[in-house]
């Protein structure tokens, strides 16, 4: 054999040993990430079949429940965009490797049984989860009894970390108002009417309400009605004020009430009551002269331009 063919069997020699490497690493990564348990249980949380949900954290349970097309948590109303984000987390979530298979690391994952968040999906999946791993929209998650714990892309370890106010549906009046006909507000025991005078304008207590009135009281009134949002929501134990600070009643053409809040002033928010919810709910402080102003002239009247 010359120099020149000896060579030649060398190179070829070479090639053929770095493409049996590359397949023996690709085959042995691939044997390292045992889809015997993560990857089914996941495959198993469906979207479509999904109508109860379990999340258990070592501080609370919320427990999500389909009836008809609407959730509930806890036996509250959930927000129905963040159900639909839970569901849409179901279906992309996706095992990426082996994070580790040494129960040592469990507590520093926060994925052992007392730091951990438990999923039960139908009453049968259960998926463990531990805390947020270093690689973006990745979490730490094991199965019950094991020590091998996965990498999962997605967004279902975010989803999961929720609480109960994040769950609920913070939409708690909308108003079309369109239909409003009249509004009734009561500040520091003095009632105010705003109502439809028939021709396009308004009425301040049986008088034609002026410019300022129209583009920013009752502006701001009806900006307000038509979408209410709760910044938190009221424990049950707390005491209720006997009187309320301010009342806004707003009703249809027909005497039909569209809206009625009793709202107590506090330092750090609004509580905001309705004789038509069972719980009582937070606004924001600057919503307050908004919502239910004090008296015909509350404005900027700058804004007359």
């Amino acid at each position: 054999m010359n120099k020149k063919t000896l060579l030649a069997s060398l190179l070829v020699l070479a090639v053929l040993t770095a493409v049996y490497v590359l397949v023996a690493t690709v085959g042995s990564a691939e044997e390292e990430l045992p889809d015997s348990g993560m990857a089914a249980a996941l495959a198993k949380l469906d979207s479509e079949s999904t109508e109860r949900i379990e999340l258990a954290t070592p501080e609370d349970t919320f427990l999500l429940q389909k009836d008809g097309e609407d959730w509930s948590v806890n036996e509250y109303e959930a927000d129905p965009g963040v159900v639909s984000r839970l569901l849409r987390a179901f279906d992309s979530a996706q095992v990426t490797g082996v994070a580790s298979t040494n129960p040592v690391n469990h507590d520093e994952m926060r994925i052992t049984d007392e730091r951990a968040r438990f999923v039960v999906v139908n009453g049968e999946v259960t998926v463990v989860w531990g805390k947020h791993a270093p690689y973006t929209r990745t979490g730490y998650a094991r199965l019950p009894g094991s020590d091998t714990v996965y990498f999962v892309h997605g967004d279902l370890r975010f989803m999961v970390g929720r609480n109960l106010f994040e769950w609920r549906n913070k939409v708690m009046l909308s108003v079309d108002t369109a239909e409003i006909q009249s509004v009734a507000v009561t500040a520091d025991g003095e009632t105010t009417l705003y109502e439809r005078d028939g021709e396009g304008g308004w009425l301040v207590d049986g008088e034609p309400a002026d410019i300022s009135v129209r583009r920013n009281t009752i502006r701001n009134m009806f900006q307000e009605l038509a979408d209410v949002r709760a910044s938190g929501f009221e424990p049950y134990d707390d005491e209720r004020p006997e009187t309320p600070d301010r009342v806004v009643r707003a009703v249809d053409a027909r005497g039909k009430e569209l809206a009625h809040l009793l709202l107590h002033h506090r330092n750090y928010n609004i509580l905001v009551m309705s004789p038509v919810l069972p719980y009582d709910f937070q606004i924001p402080n600057f919503r307050y002269d908004r919502i239910a102003p004090p008296s015909p002239g509350f404005g900027d009247e700058s804004d007359e331009s």
